[in-house]
């Protein structure tokens, strides 16, 4: 069994090193409590290109609501400003012929197969185009929020996160008092505003499918610094190209950061690259291709 999550902490690190040393457990206890399904597979993808989940969406949103509300817990006796940090979190498991992949905002799960790449994520955010993006701005406009310039009441860039408690229960009325001291809108404005929900939610999209032996090769997990600069189908060639010339999946994460950075990557970047074939599948076709080339002379 493989059990990865990619985290990106926004508005300090605080809530990110908590959930480095506690989201794991919350994930792991579902896997060992719960059976998984054998019937769920990308040929019955719904309209947003993920696999209709099974049984583990009502468990893992509930252990993601426990895990955000032990970490709303512990932020509030953080020190500003730490105690206002959030996080967003991309988990992949991996069990035999099974992967699992539960995400809360802007990073992205991808697969690679021999027909192309897969996302098995989307991003939750409110600017852009997309029914993803439509359905978290109405989301967050009926919670009585609003969306500013692509952004949650004009200042989170994501929709979904861990942390985040001034736009969650009662730090919603501080967020509008300081939002008021701060400049971004008026005393009548925040007069008007009833919030009736939480604009930010650590409800994660859950996918579950078997995975193929014969099509499916890796799996990249990475934040947004990548993908804002590097497509999912750029990604998973140079990592293919990577993985074929003998380099660990660590060593073609590492350089796949490299890229992003020499694009210019206004953000952050984290990646891991998880090895659905094994070191010896990639060295059988190394040979093949050296072969293959060769003959080609002739």
């Amino acid at each position: 069994m493989c059990i990865v999550a990619v985290l990106d902490g926004h508005a300090g690190i605080a809530s990110a090193r908590y959930l480095e040393e506690h989201l794991f457990d919350s994930f792991k206890s579902v896997m060992t409590e719960y059976s998984l399904s054998d019937s769920c597979s990308l040929e019955d993808e719904d309209e947003e290109g993920l696999c209709c989940p099974l049984e583990l969406t009502t468990v893992l949103t509930s252990s993601y609501k426990k895990a955000d509300e032990k970490l709303l817990a512990w932020l509030e006796k953080q020190p500003s400003p730490e105690s206002e940090s959030g996080c967003t979190a991309t988990t992949v498991l991996v069990d035999t012929n099974r992967i699992i992949v539960a995400n809360v905002g802007d990073s992205r799960a991808v697969m690679s197969r021999t027909t192309g790449p897969v996302d098995l994520s989307v991003e939750h955010r409110v600017y852009g185009s997309g029914d993803v993006v439509q359905n978290e701005s109405k989301r967050v406009e009926q919670s009585g929020g609003w969306v500013d310039d692509g952004r949650v009441c004009g200042i989170l860039a994501v929709s979904r996160a861990f942390g985040d408690a001034h736009f969650k229960g009662k730090g919603l009325q501080k967020l509008l008092k300081e939002g008021i001291s701060d400049g971004f809108w008026t005393n009548e404005f925040a007069e008007s505003v009833r919030f009736v929900s939480d604009p930010v939610i650590s409800v994660p999209d859950v996918l579950e499918m078997t995975v193929s032996k014969e099509t499916d090769e890796f799996v990249i997990v990475a934040t947004d610094g990548l993908w804002d600069v590097v497509s999912s189908k750029e990604g998973c060639d140079f990592v293919r190209k990577d993985l074929i010339k003998g380099n660990s999946p660590e060593k073609a994460a590492s350089r796949l950061a490299e890229i992003a950075s020499r694009r210019r990557t206004s953000d952050n970047v984290a990646i891991v690259v998880i090895d659905l074939k094994g070191e010896s599948f990639w060295t059988a076709t190394s040979t093949s291709s050296k072969k293959g080339k060769l003959f080609g002379i002739f």
